[in-house]
Order: structure tokens, then sequence, then C-alpha cells
């Protein structure tokens, strides 16, 4: 049985903590401990529960690299695991400083379009300064890792480009979803008002919420029985809030915060709308995928690896008024709407189950040497 120490920054509700965690119960012949780095253990009990060693390095500052350094080698002269798997940069970085004195084969997760020049260009100077500073440390120490796993084929090809990665180095595992936690209601034979749209994500300016405000200004949209919901929380709220009252929308356009009841709002809904500026995958799309609905998502190549046009959803450009339009396509074509949906969930079903992805990965480990 090989022996993995997942390294994280925090253990609260992160795609990579989470998806680790819903994995556990389908590994057969990996035993999985796990090390956070900074305080906060949101996910904590979870791995407990599920019988997982949970180290937590409470390091006190986001930098604390030499204490980090100390703590951790000692956890993996403790664990002595085959295998350290870490998830973000700065878990890497200090798995990276560590494998130096340290015999393991190092994996390390490229989940995030981290050096996307739509991201670069929305920091403030100093933050573009830092952030090319850990940019080039990235790029110098990537060959230290003996191999990444990507989760999609979009993000393998900027780590080729921006990192130098050779590509027999990187590995595409997808997220899954756990299948049973998400359901489709029977859309044939319901007509109902509102016709709701959904989106999910933290409101940051990366996720394209403005976009979806300024669309349903569209006077078609307004005076249908047309409802977008808006779930999640984060720093863009408060102008989102003023940007909903300023334009008149407080009726259909509703801030539903951050929700743990997902998958039902989800099943409620008709139409899944995805704005995003860069995404690693989109784990969003696949949960609506899921739940029977049809997306409309902003033309990123990542989100043609799960959308296809016309079959289970549509591509929107970066234009309100092109939003409206294929909003209102979605709502006036039921027939299809319906037919994408069906697909969407058959696809996602196939595809994303998490079940196989814990096999892809079990085999991964397996064969990492």
């Amino acid at each position: 049985m090989k022996k993995v120490l997942f390294v994280v920054d925090t253990l609260e509700v992160g795609g990579s903590e989470k998806s680790m965690l819903e994995m556990l119960p389908y590994f057969q012949d990996i035993k999985i401990s796990v090390c956070y780095l900074y305080p906060g253990g949101h996910l904590r009990s979870k791995y407990e529960a599920a019988q997982v060693n949970v180290y937590a390095l409470e390091l006190p500052g986001k930098y604390s690299f030499l204490r980090g350094f100390k703590t951790l080698s000692k956890i993996i002269d403790e664990v002595r695991p085959d295998i350290v798997h870490s998830a973000l940069l700065r878990s890497s970085l200090l798995v990276r400083l560590v494998c130096l004195k340290r015999k393991f084969v190092h994996v390390s997760s490229l989940v995030a379009d981290s050096y996307n020049p739509v991201r670069i260009s929305q920091m403030a100077p100093a933050i573009r300064f830092k952030f090319r500073f850990f940019y080039l440390l990235d790029r110098l120490t990537a060959r230290w890792i003996d191999y990444y796993v990507a989760n999609s084929h979009a993000i393998k090809n900027d780590s080729l480009r921006y990192l130098g990665i050779e590509p027999e180095r990187i590995e595409v595992i997808y997220r899954g979803r756990d299948v049973s936690k998400f359901h489709s209601r029977d859309r044939s034979h319901i007509n109902h008002d509102p016709f709701v749209c959904i989106t999910v994500g933290r409101l940051i300016l990366s996720k394209g919420h403005q976009i979806l405000i300024d669309a349903f200004c569209d006077p078609q949209l307004k005076t249908e029985a047309i409802e977008l919901w808006i779930v999640g929380d984060g720093p863009e709220r408060p102008r989102l809030e003023r940007a909903i009252e300023l334009q008149g929308l407080g009726g259909k356009v509703k801030l539903l915060g951050r929700r743990d009841d997902v998958s039902s709002l989800l099943k409620t809904a008709d139409l899944f709308l995805f704005p995003s500026l860069y995404e690693g995958l989109g784990g969003a799309i696949i949960e609506a995928m899921l739940a029977g609905i049809p997306t409309v998502c902003s033309n990123l190549p990542v989100f043609h690896e799960l959308i296809q046009t016309d079959i289970t959803g549509r591509f929107a450009a970066n234009n309100p008024k092109v939003w409206a339009m294929e909003i209102k396509y979605m709502y006036t074509h039921s027939r299809e709407r319906l037919a994408m949906g069906l697909t969407a969930r058959n696809t996602a079903i196939d595809r994303f189950d998490i079940k196989k992805i814990a096999a892809a990965y079990e085999n991964f480990y397996r064969r990492a040497e």
C-alpha cells in the first residue's frame, strides 16, 4: 500500500481539499495523510472522521517558510510517505525545499490559471511586483517536482508555456463530483414562472457577475418572468448590490449569499450561467450538468472541455448584449434547452463521477516512482 501525504495551505472549503475528501472512500491501496500549513481547519473533522491522520502546522504568516521547513520535515520523517502531493503554490514551494534533503516522490497539482494575462492586468502594481517574483521562483524550481496533475488540458497547456514543464511530466485528471448528491427533476412537463437562471461562485471580479447584471437590463429580460440567482459571497458583494439597485433589478436579480444547499438550488433552476474571465476547470459547471440543466458560459478554452455547443450548452462573448441574446435563446427554445440538460447530465455522469476520478488518481499514484 502506497502512503501519500497531501499538503495544502488550509483545510477550508476549497476545490483541492474537497476533491481529496470526496475521493477518500474509493481508494483501495492508497493511504492518505493530510498536512495543512496555515490556520483554517473547517474540513479537519471530516477528514478525521474518514480515519485520516491530519497534521496542522499553524504557521503564523504566509511566508513562514523556515519554520514550515523544519516542522514539515519532522512530519515527513514520521509519516515516511512514498509520495508527497502538494496542492497550491505556497505548499508546493515548501515541499520543494524539503525534498532537497529527503527522498520521496513529489507530485504537485495544477488547478488554477495562475498566469493568465487577464488576472495579471487586474492586479495593483505592488501586488503585480510580488506576483512576478513568485512566478520566477515557481518557474526556476518547477524542475524539482517529479510529476504534476493538471485538472484540465487547458491548464496543462498553460503550464507548458509559462513554467516550461515537459509534457510527459503532466497528467490530466479532471475534478470529480459525488453523483449521488445531484439530482435532476423532470422539466419536460413543467410550465412555471419564473424562469430561473443561476450562477454559483465567489463574488470576486474575475467571476464576471457584473456582465450578467448588465445583461439583465435588456428590455425583454426585464419584462419576461426571468430571474437571476447569484449564489456565493465575497468582496464584490457591496458593488454588485449597488449595481442591482441603480439599474432597478431588485426583483429580478437576487444575491443569495453563501449556501449549503447548492444541489437543491440547481435542481430548481432552468439554466446555469458562468461568465468567468479565467478558470482552472469550472467545477460549478460540472455540478450544473449533473443537475440536468444546460450552461451558457464564457468562451474560454477550458470550458470547451466541458460544454459542447448546442449539445450541452452554449458560449457567450464578453458582452452583455450577447449574454442577453443567449439567455433569451434558451428561454424561448425550451425543447432544445431540455435536450441539452438531459445530455449534460448523462455526459457528466460518464466523465466526472468521483469514483472514476478516484480510480484515475489511484492508478496515477501507483505509477509514480
